[in-house]
């Protein structure tokens, strides 16, 4: 799918350094695996981060040392990020026609075997994106938060077999967490051992976007326990899109976003036993057609016993007239039939 697809994507979104530390190499840090400003690490291990970290105009990303600035990049795999309740802060005073980030994987090689937890990512208003985790694969994000970014809070690119969990993404001008190409195989065999899977965190607030934008040919992804609140457009929302990935979106609670609870359009999906309630738009919307889908879409679906209602367009909707959808079980008031509960495709 990688070598299939990448040269669909817009070449600003697949330069995995556009966005991106005085960076010392971790191998000869004096205090070990203790960190206490701007690093690159470069050989496997346990770190553990003991002061707040500021990404200024020395933290030089070698991913792109011309424009790209970075707090934390992990450069090698297995290794273990202990944030130790600490944040990584964005430079007030910017980064001129730079980017930068709170935290990120190098774009060069592939990285295995990689878990970040326990703190914070304030993005001040500069950081373009939070963290930002390329070309990884068994990736382990929890307990992490990140907010104020003029991006994502997190962005998962080229990401096989990756999780994320007790966090919190909040008030970024971008989506909370965006997909792009997640859950293909970056081993060159074509067969992936996994996707996405997100559980238990809060997307709120992400002024011009969805708490989870799942984009650019995506692969099946699970979010399961979340919410999504207050969000500027959908909870979630899919894009450039393609097939059948089988998502798993399950007990989730959606409430007060601008648009959609949440806004699908690929098949093979099983949305379940989700609250959504007091959007703007739509409840739980299956829609078809670009620049969501590339191709046929939005059917063999099962949408269940979800509770949807208060919705400022229908509580449910089916962009497929032909009952291509498994609706059943679900409490709601309005659908898109025009019949609410009495009868049609919507149950």
């Amino acid at each position: 799918m990688f070598n299939r697809l990448a040269g669909l994507l817009p070449a600003a979104l697949l330069s995995v350094s556009f966005l991106a530390g005085h960076l010392a190499p971790t191998g000869a840090l004096a205090d070990g695996h203790r960190i206490d400003d701007c690093t690159v690490i470069t050989e496997p291990g346990n770190y553990v981060v003991v002061s707040d970290i500021f990404v200024d105009q020395g933290c030089v990303n070698p991913d792109d040392p011309d424009f790209g600035f970075v707090g934390i990049q992990i450069a090698a795999s297995d290794v273990h990020v202990n944030l130790g309740g600490h944040t990584i802060y964005g430079d007030p005073a910017g980064y001129g026609d730079g980017f930068a980030r709170g935290l990120d994987t190098s774009g060069q090689g592939l990285q295995a075997n990689i878990s970040v937890n326990n703190g914070h990512v304030d993005g001040m208003g500069t950081l373009s994106n939070g963290l930002y985790i390329q070309s990884a694969k068994y990736v382990e994000i929890t307990g992490v938060s990140s907010t104020g970014n003029t991006g994502f809070g997190m962005g998962l690119i080229f990401c096989e077999v990756c999780s994320v969990s007790g966090s919190r993404f909040y008030s970024n001008e971008n989506a909370g967490i965006q997909t792009v190409f997640a859950g293909d195989s970056l081993d060159g065999d074509e067969i992936s051992e996994g996707g996405i899977r997100i559980t238990g965190s809060e997307f709120s607030g992400s002024l011009f976007s969805n708490g989870i934008t799942i984009g650019f040919f995506g692969e099946q992804h699970e979010i399961i326990g979340n919410r999504f609140i207050g969000n500027g457009f959908n909870g979630i929302g899919e894009f450039f899109m393609s097939g059948a990935p089988g998502h798993v979106i399950r007990g989730n609670r959606f409430e007060g976003n601008g648009f959609d609870g949440m806004r699908m359009c690929t098949s093979g999906n099983t949305i379940q036993a989700n609250q959504v309630l007091d959007n703007g738009g739509n409840g739980i919307a299956i829609v078809e057609g670009f620049p969501c889908t590339f191709g046929p879409a939005g059917v063999d679906n099962l949408i269940k016993s979800n509770r949807s209602r208060g919705n400022g367009g229908v509580d449910m909707s089916d962009a497929n007239a032909d009952c291509l959808n498994s609706w059943t079980s679900n409490t709601f008031s309005s659908d898109s039939e025009g019949d609410g509960q009495k009868k049609g495709c919507i149950r």
